[in-house]
């Protein structure tokens, strides 16, 4: 199949409230050492692959898109957890710690993302980096509040037959307690646009994989 070039499209992503997924050793890290934390991965409609040849743009840009929702939030809480965090330290409360269900969750959630979304070898980088954020949030001195992609500028997508090369801007978002010396706690929200090229394949007509995710 020819070249197929497409430049500056924008999408939003939309993180919901639920629990799922985030973090990257590539990537720049965030406050408990990788840049993720969690929040819902949009997965991409079943009907995709019937919907639009693999080769196409659009069906890449979607995977890509759920990719980047999922590691950007690999490890974050559900909003309940969230809640009774903050509670506890407006009532100068002892704040509660992530309990071995909800760890095993967030671990599940985001080796399922890696398996829909990654190719070897970077699924085999994103599950190094799944186990370092999920393992961070046992830590009483900062408290992890979520994360996620806020918004995906795509700035160019290069499609042949069975491969695709993606280059986008993203929004990256993350929310955290950190305990002072004090005792006291202050919020951290940074906000940083991180600027990725992925390198996607599929083989014999299945879905897209990312098997390489860098920074430029």
């Amino acid at each position: 199949m020819g070249l197929i070039s497409v430049a500056q499209a924008t999408i939003a992503v939309s993180i919901a409230a639920v629990a799922a997924l985030s973090g990257c050793s590539i990537r720049p890290s965030g406050p408990a050492s990788v840049a993720r934390a969690q929040a819902p991965v949009a997965t991409p409609p079943a009907s995709l692959a019937a919907a639009v040849p693999a080769e196409s743009p659009s069906a890449a840009e979607a995977t890509f898109m759920a990719a980047i929702a999922a590691v950007e939030s690999f490890g974050s809480p559900p909003p309940a957890y969230q809640l009774s965090v903050q509670s506890a330290i407006s009532m100068r409360q002892p704040v509660p710690g992530f309990s071995l269900t909800l760890r095993s969750d967030l671990l599940a959630a985001g080796q399922a993302a890696i398996a829909a979304y990654f190719g070897q070898p970077q699924a085999a980088v994103e599950r190094r980096i799944l186990a370092i954020a999920v393992a961070e949030d046992i830590s009483a001195q900062v408290i992890d509040l979520g994360s996620g992609a806020s918004r995906v500028t795509v700035e160019a997508v290069h499609v042949t037959a069975g491969q695709a090369v993606i280059d986008a801007s993203v929004t990256a978002w993350s929310r955290s307690m950190t305990r002072r010396p004090d005792g006291q706690w202050r919020e951290l929200a940074p906000v940083r646009v991180l600027p990725y090229t992925a390198v996607m394949r599929h083989a014999n007509g299945g879905p897209w994989q990312v098997v390489s995710l860098t920074l430029r």
